[in-house]
């Protein structure tokens, strides 16, 4: 019992210690990510041409739930008419409403594409908010001006619903549905996605996923969602990827 006590002390002054010798967790924070992909899918639809793509980004946070963050990737012609790359810039808060433990995330983002000549341009800003609980999120975008190039667009919205599971210690599963509103156009549609990324260790992760785009006017669909060769980017694909965190 004497040797039980004191091995229990022990440990407990050892665990304060490492505690106290523990280094604070930084006010701000630094990430980066680099990934190559198959195919650049956004929101289902292709925007390489169904040719691959790589694709990085940096973000910073502050533990007060304050981030911002910039994304690129290169684009095809088809996405945005005399730009090749597409570079996104973000910012926003998050945090957690009491006392229920759901998480919330309210922020900004724009689409840049540099070289774009298009009239108007695809250039686009969204408004978004996001709820989270366990595995499920939520999150509502809405544009503050023209939906990637579309005349009078103002307003549209997508509603992203995505859910994540650990499978096992390195395999996750996500599976997501999107609804694309575009105001006063008839090219609206859903987005569906299953995905399995396997971590490989050392801040590397593989990744395949399948998605699909169910078009709710098939007829501007195609004429919307079709590059200049006629190819259709809008149909069912599978993407593979290969992404390092640091």
């Amino acid at each position: 019992m004497k040797k039980t006590i004191l091995a229990l002390s022990l440990s407990a002054i050892s665990v304060a210690a490492a505690a106290q010798n523990k280094a604070p967790e930084p006010d701000i924070s630094l990430t980066g990510n680099f990934s190559l992909v198959s195919d650049y899918r956004f929101r289902g639809v292709s925007q390489t041409d169904k040719k691959p793509a790589g694709q990085g980004g940096f973000d910073v946070a502050a533990k007060s739930g304050l981030y911002a963050g910039t994304w690129t990737s290169n684009v095809s012609q088809w996405t945005a008419t005399g730009a090749s790359q597409e570079i996104d810039i973000y910012g926003g808060y998050k945090g957690t409403l009491p006392p229920a433990g759901i998480g919330f995330d309210i922020g900004y983002i724009a689409y840049q594409y540099p070289g774009n000549t298009a009239s108007p341009k695809n250039n686009t800003r969204e408004l978004y908010v996001g709820l989270s609980a366990g595995p499920v999120s939520y999150k509502l975008f809405r544009t503050t001006g023209n939906w990637f190039g579309l005349d009078n667009s103002s307003g549209s919205m997508y509603h992203d619903v995505t859910a994540t599971f650990s499978l096992t210690e390195k395999v996750t599963l996500s599976a997501h549905i999107g609804i694309q509103n575009i105001k006063n156009r008839s090219e609206d549609f859903r987005d569906l996605k299953v995905g399995l990324t396997y971590d490989l260790g050392d801040g590397y992760a593989a990744g395949l996923a399948f998605t699909s785009v169910d078009l709710k006017d098939e007829k501007a669909g195609h004429a919307w969602f079709t590059n200049a060769a006629g190819k259709k980017l809008s149909g069912n694909g599978t993407v593979i990827s290969l992404t390092k965190t640091f």
